[in-house]
């Protein structure tokens, strides 16, 4: 088995992108204008509880600022409920559900976009015709059912690390919630490569991702954090300068993430077609989906 270059992989998917943006806006038009709507919509049905919260924060820090740091103070935890004496009381249960369920609308609603993308990056327009649309069927979910997977695993081995740590203590949790982190980045990198092939309608799986990304997970950790970096400081100065008006900043935002989106799938797509040799003689253009 071949490997790949990251500078190489690096400057050829920018390039494919920057020829192809045409046919990127084209395929991310729809999943991604579904996604700003989405937002909005949580953003409206959930606007009454958010006040309620930063309400009930204000109250909450302004009662702690008149009585200073008094260590006698009692303070209830019950779930997610913190109380004080006095009555002031903060429930994060309705902020984190909030937060749960936009993560997921930024996980799953573009997910067609990503599939569509990686498609047309590596077998070109004859498998991925560039037009307008919404697909959500078996190959996407395939996709996002990796996805879930991997994100768990990770997360699982982070809470395991972090759970031995918090029992031992000391200096000892930190060294083992980085060792967590550090293993969890590790295994997630090998899995990356189940990604192209399910897009592309290919028969395999976790287990051979990991036997296709043997010696590649530093590599592809690298090209990701490359390519997040490229595109992480526009995003961020976006969300500074638009922060006024939160719509258009919204919308820019998101036009921003599906550019990187893109950059990043074909970042890896190639990197899996460099590794691999598939989708075979030709190239990304030059092979057709097995469907």
């Amino acid at each position: 088995m071949s490997t790949f270059n990251i500078g190489e992989v690096f400057s050829e998917s920018l390039r494919f992108l920057f020829r192809q943006l045409r046919a990127m806006a084209v395929l991310a038009v729809v999943p991604y204008g579904l996604l700003v709507g989405a937002l909005i919509l949580i953003d409206y049905a959930t606007a009454e509880h958010m006040a309620r919260f930063q309400a009930d924060m204000a109250a909450f820090q302004d009662y702690l600022a008149q009585t200073g740091p008094d260590p006698d103070i009692e303070v209830a935890i019950q779930g997610l409920v913190i109380s004080l004496p006095s009555g002031h009381s903060l429930d994060f249960g309705p902020v984190l559900l909030v937060n749960l369920i936009s993560v997921l609308a930024l996980l799953i609603v573009p997910l067609p976009f990503k599939v569509a993308w990686l498609r047309y990056s590596l077998l070109g327009p004859q498998a991925e015709p560039v037009r307008p649309g919404y697909r959500f069927g078996p190959r996407e979910l395939r996709f996002l059912g990796y996805t879930l997977g991997v994100a768990a695993l990770m997360a699982a081995i982070l809470m395991l690390f972090a759970g031995i740590g918090g029992v031992i203590g000391g200096a000892a949790a930190a060294l083992f919630l980085l060792g967590g982190i550090g293993l969890a980045l590790w295994i997630g990198a090998r899995l990356y490569f189940v990604f192209p092939p399910t897009a592309m309608g290919l028969a395999g799986g976790l287990g051979r991702a990991w036997q296709e990304s043997r010696g590649q997970a530093f590599k592809l950790l690298v090209l990701t954090l490359i390519v997040g970096l490229v595109f992480l400081v526009p995003t961020l100065l976006l969300g500074m300068v638009l922060a006024s008006v939160p719509l258009v900043g919204t919308v820019l935002m998101l036009a921003v993430q599906a550019v990187a989106d893109a950059a990043l799938w074909t970042a890896l797509g190639f990197a899996y077609w460099k590794t691999t040799g598939i989708p075979g003689p030709g190239g990304r253009l030059g092979a057709k989906a097995s469907t």
